[in-house]
């Protein structure tokens, strides 16, 4: 069949799916406002214009009503919309090979299979789809569907990367500065984060600050570091906002102000990094850039206690004991003590100590 007939079967199977042709990317089933809009297929010579009631959740086994030329209908499943899909498909339409991958991997219209999904993946990634090749490449990493081999997955994220996936810029730096399917070489890996970070990635601008912050494949520069930390952290990246907190009570790359780390310290221990909520903690015990109030340094310190972070553990014990911003409670104190102590907080067992031979 010539490649007009491959698109065929595809309209025909996206328009069972309800799905629009128009940027198509498979997904799940959408539920259809049960408007069809233009008919993909007009035309009287293929004699299938459609009515139909989409399927309202994905993977549902829903029935479309076909209206062939003698105008009697007939039920069309799930099923048969997946093989036309599949003929499109083997016609080397490429929307339909990536469409069909995923219906593989979510099991809609077949049985899942991550064996297929990653054939019809690798058939779109070969004819340059950069979405599949990016699929390929995390398949080979996670050794879905096919052996796990770093370096071929290394070689389709730069398929991909230099495509223009964001996504897989941000993996191959991974890789290279992990060497992981490819040598070593924080510089390349630099190179791909800042491809990465300049459209927008936010663990990519994390990354790349951490490097011009350790002058890691870059020169050192905390300029720098603060420009990408504040770029990440304002699209909500925890450990940018953390470190961008650092950056701010150290006086790195921008003058001291214990104000602004503590406002960097807030939002990211709200959003659960314990790091963060000790870092907040210390900064209530201590009076810096907020009111001193060891109530708050306890609040701060029990959350990220509760979290399993052993300073924490310790520094709630140690103001539980002394009765700072809580009433005293040896045996609370003992507690929180223990459990720093059995993660090999060397202050929590010299403290210990000192109070279990009182």
């Amino acid at each position: 069949m010539n490649k007009s007939y491959s698109h065929f079967w595809l309209l025909l199977a996206l328009t069972l799916f309800g799905v629009s042709s128009c940027g198509f990317r498979a997904s799940r089933m959408r539920a259809s406002n049960g408007q069809h809009g233009e008919s993909l297929l007009s035309r009287r010579e293929h004699a299938v214009p459609l009515s139909k009631k989409a399927a309202t959740e994905a993977g549902r086994k829903s029935k479309f009503t076909l209206a062939v030329s003698s105008n009697k209908p007939r039920e069309v499943s799930l099923a048969d919309a997946v093989q036309w899909c599949l003929r499109a498909a083997e016609q080397g339409n490429v929307d339909a090979q990536l469409s069909l991958a995923t219906y593989y991997e979510s099991g809609i219209g077949v049985s899942p299979s991550d064996t297929e999904a990653f054939y019809w993946y690798r058939r779109a990634a070969e004819q340059g789809n950069i979405e599949a090749q990016f699929n390929v490449a995390t398949c080979y990493e996670s050794g879905v569907g096919v052996p796990q081999n770093d370096s071929d997955a290394a070689y389709w994220y730069r398929r991909a990367a230099e495509g223009g996936s964001v996504g897989a810029q941000f993996y191959l730096a991974l890789c290279y500065e992990n060497g992981v399917g490819v040598l070593k070489d924080k510089s390349e890996a630099v190179r791909w984060y800042h491809r990465a970070a300049e459209q927008g990635d936010m663990d990519a601008q994390f990354y790349l600050a951490d490097c011009y912050e350790k002058g890691a494949g870059t020169s050192q520069s905390y300029a720098e570091a603060v420009r990408w930390y504040r770029l990440s952290a304002e699209q909500n990246q925890v450990m940018a906002q953390f470190r961008l907190g650092l950056c701010y009570r150290k006086g790195l790359g921008v003058s001291p102000n214990s104000v602004e780390a503590v406002r960097w310290y807030r939002q990211a221990a709200i959003d659960g990094l314990a790091e963060a909520q000790v870092a907040l903690g210390r900064c209530y015990a201590e009076g810096l850039g907020v009111k001193q109030s060891y109530a708050g340094a306890v609040y701060w310190f029990q959350v990220a206690a509760q979290g399993g972070s052993a300073i924490a553990q310790f520094n709630l014990g140690y103001l539980i004991y002394k009765g700072l911003g809580v009433d005293a409670n040896r045996e609370k104190a003992l507690y929180w003590l223990k459990k720093a102590s059995a993660q090999g907080h060397e202050k929590a067992k010299e403290f210990l100590c000192e109070i279990e031979h009182r």
